[in-house]
């Protein structure tokens, strides 16, 4: 009997809380992991050895552009410590790339699939709050963190446009928590959503789009799209409970 194929990469993609997981299993040495969540906790669980552990304390992972890796963050359950790694697909072992102090879990990858954005808080910070995230993004090749933001109200939930050009991600600048964007070019930013709130934004394929949450017209969020050019927004849901985190597929 000929010996069965080597590799079986099984990929179910699904979207919980607006994130894209994937699952991928492997006959190789490598024991088998399935990536799932529950209650919108993303968990690992080994087919091998029945190991079923946390991968992050909220759902907050994201498959690279060229499909090969997953990041995510992994709740280390002190000082506010979150490790931040890579999954290699399909069946590769996790890379973490550092720990950092982090109040909301968040990562964004660039389009050419080497660096990764994300919000943390300055490692000087003893008390860490909200009001003290900054954006930050990592080389996965070589490590390198740059600090992109540098002031003392919340910068975080950043998202890498298509173009590679721009990060979208939620601001209290002026008091109240808006979209603003930064240009990775000239360094320069800009207020995106002056009369309304914005949460977790994320640019559509084409990047004329934005998708975010906002609850400032509902005691619920609730999930919104702005047009990059116009800025004109428009509700996209009316639930009577929370819509959050939205995601695009194609």
């Amino acid at each position: 009997m000929k010996k069965l194929l080597q590799w079986c990469v099984i990929l179910l993609s699904f979207i919980l809380n607006g994130v894209l997981m994937t699952l991928a299993l492997s006959t190789e040495e490598t024991p088998p992991r399935l990536i799932y969540s529950r209650q919108s906790f993303l968990r690992v669980y080994d087919l091998q050895t029945g190991l079923d552990q946390p991968l992050n304390s909220r759902v907050q992972s994201a498959q690279s552009p060229d499909g090969r890796f997953v990041a995510s963050w992994l709740n280390l359950r002190r000082d506010h410590l979150h490790e931040l790694g890579v999954l290699e697909l399909p069946g590769g072992q996790r890379r973490v790339l550092g720990e950092f102090p982090v109040i909301l879990p968040s990562v964004s990858w660039s389009p050419d699939s080497r660096q990764l954005v994300f919000s943390a808080v300055p490692a000087e910070k003893t008390n860490p709050r909200m009001s003290d995230n900054e954006l930050y993004t990592i080389d996965i090749v070589d490590g390198t963190v740059w600090r992109l933001t540098d002031n003392h109200y919340r910068d975080d939930s950043p998202d890498w446009s298509p173009d590679g050009r721009q990060i979208v991600f939620t601001s209290a600048e002026d008091g109240y928590n808006r979209l603003h964007i930064l240009n990775l070019d000239t360094g320069e930013r800009h207020l995106l959503t002056d009369k309304a709130f914005g949460y977790t934004p994320r640019w559509s394929p084409d990047g004329s789009m934005i998708a975010f949450m906002s609850n400032h017209e509902s005691i619920n969020s609730e999930i919104y799209i702005l047009d990059v050019n116009t800025t004109q927004r428009w509700r996209v849901t009316t639930a009577s409970t929370h819509d959050e985190f939205p995601a695009w597929i194609q």
